[in-house]
């Protein structure tokens, strides 16, 4: 009962804004994913697949997948994710919630947000051929659930995070208070698995947000270890237009992602039958797999029975064995020696990763001592502009990052996931070498 309750707390969903005949042009139908969700491949009430809409950008490479706020659907979303587009020229695709728009008659959920978000990330990867790094991830709100678990698992080009929580049970806290949030279940823990995540982060927050106080974002910004800058307008609410006011969004991005993206002449294009009425697509699809040899098991989900090459494996999410649990790591802030050199300090450039032979290959992190050594460089010459794999080992703090393992620091080397590292100004020399 508690949890019916909290789940109508969390997903109050408003009234469809939109149907199946609206956004021809943008809205397309993403396929269920039978290794993701069994249960719902192949029933009548889950044939036409997640709804979503799509907004590519001429010879666009980057990707934003973006999740919505919990007070509204898809079709309130599509001013604000047209102006993405234009804005940043990149490619945007926006997935449905259970219990909203056109899923309105699912049971919305944590996992089942879950479900779709991992079902739209692994068919933009798997099916369309985007690479992770051309992925951003954008959570607004309650979207900043789903944004964080999948940013916190897979090296991604990117994280945005708008008016953010740390979690449902502290959102609610700072709505009604600490004794009725005591009765609700935690949700989407944030704060717990921010550490987790290796990419770019942009944090926006409001001060004149009164209902998810800035703090959220102050706490999460302070837990996440990555690159990182937090942004707070004093004028923007949490419901506010973000691009009312360009110092909201468009300028903090541009300038911390470097928007517009790179260009490419095979741009991720999204194909034709997913646009089709769904009762067509279903049969297309149908007809589409009798016609298809028998396929594997995917190679990207762990089975904990893999036999391949641990070096390349992809750090994934497995539903059968894992749950958020898995993928949280115990994080404490750690207070910097006064006496150590500037340039031996991490900082915000500090990344974190794990050995596959080192972890069983469900994990996603090791959740064993944070303190230990976790990185050999290749030792060969590295040219000016040249980029170098970089093997990570169990994980970092602030005492044990990249930047300890280098002498001498310049303060244009880039560290892009996953794990390749860039000089931009000469060759430097390691304790063990040059590379």
């Amino acid at each position: 009962m508690l949890g019916n309750l909290g789940n109508r707390f969390v997903f109050p969903a408003p009234q469809p804004s939109y149907g199946q005949q609206s956004y021809k042009r943008n809205l397309c139908w993403i396929p269920w994913n039978s290794v993701i969700s069994p249960n719902r491949v192949g029933t009548e009430a889950n044939s036409s697949g997640i709804p979503c809409l799509w907004f590519p950008a001429p010879k666009a490479a980057t990707v934003i997948l973006f999740f919505h706020a919990n007070a509204e659907d898809l079709g309130m979303s599509f001013a604000v994710l047209r102006h993405i587009r234009d804005q940043f020229k990149v490619n945007v695709l926006a997935a449905e919630y259970p219990g909203y728009g056109l899923l309105h008659a699912m049971e919305p959920s944590e996992d089942a947000v879950y479900e779709v978000a991992l079902t739209t990330f692994r068919f933009l990867v798997d099916e369309i051929g985007v690479r992770y790094s051309q992925i951003i991830l954008f959570g607004r709100s309650l979207g900043s659930g789903p944004a964080v678990f999948l940013a916190a698992q897979y090296p991604v080009g990117g994280l945005i995070l708008v008016s953010a929580f740390s979690s449902i049970k502290a959102a609610v806290q700072s709505i009604v208070g600490r004794v009725l949030a005591w009765t609700f279940t935690e949700r989407f823990p944030n704060s717990r698995i921010i550490a987790n995540v290796s990419c770019s982060t942009l944090f926006i927050h409001g001060e004149a947000d009164s209902l998810i106080p800035a703090e959220h974002s102050l706490k999460l910004f302070k837990r996440c270890r990555a690159r990182k800058l937090l942004v707070t307008p004093s004028k923007m609410e949490h419901n506010s237009n973000l691009f009312g006011d360009a110092s909201f969004l468009a300028v903090p991005a541009i300038h911390f992602f470097g928007f517009p993206g790179y260009y490419t002449a095979s741009p991720p294009r999204l194909p034709a039958y997913l646009f089709e009425d769904p009762a067509n697509r279903a049969r297309m699809l149908k007809d589409r797999k009798e016609s298809l040899p028998p396929m594997t098991r995917p190679s990207w989900l762990c089975d904990c029975l893999a036999k391949g090459d641990g070096q390349q494996m992809d750090v994934t999410f497995c539903r059968q064995e894992n749950s958020v649990e898995d993928i949280t790591i115990r994080f404490k802030e750690q207070e910097s020696d006064p006496n150590e050199p500037d340039e031996l300090k991490g900082g915000q450039s500090d990344i974190h990763g794990r050995s596959p032979r080192d972890n069983p290959p469900c994990h996603a992190l090791d959740d064993g001592d944070l303190g230990r050594d976790w990185i050999s460089v290749l030792k060969q010459p590295l040219d000016l502009g040249g980029t170098r794999q970089v093997q990570l080992y169990g994980t970092t703090t602030k005492k044990h990052s990249l930047k300890r393992e280098i002498l001498q620091w310049p303060s244009d080397a880039q560290i892009r996931a996953p794990r390749i590292l860039r000089l931009t100004e000469a060759t430097y020399k390691t304790p063990t070498g040059r590379f």
